[in-house]
């Protein structure tokens, strides 16, 4: 994962924090985690780790769309103006 492993490097210098999403098991996420070095701590502190777990498919959208809204909103909040100006990029 050269390729993964240099563009993460540049993320993390220019100041951007990365987080994974996936559907895949913890402990692969983890390992990809750390080989990509996405994070550098341990299994000891489970505080940095979230785990969402949905009943079915129809649970997990409706969860994350308001997931995401939330995440949507404080960024809107806070940088209200840089995102006005990609909408109106988009548009």
């Amino acid at each position: 994962m050269p390729g993964a492993e240099n563009f993460l490097k540049s993320l993390n210098q220019s100041g951007v924090k990365v987080s994974v999403l996936t559907g895949d098991t913890f402990f692969n996420t983890f390992t990809v985690s750390r080989t990509l070095k996405i994070i550098d701590h341990d299994l000891r502190d489970l505080d940095k780790y979230y785990s969402l777990k949905f009943k079915n498919r129809t649970e997990a959208l409706v969860e994350f769309n308001l997931i995401l809204d939330g995440i949507y909103q404080i960024l809107r909040e806070r940088n209200v103006e840089n995102l006005e100006e990609i909408e109106k990029l988009r548009a």
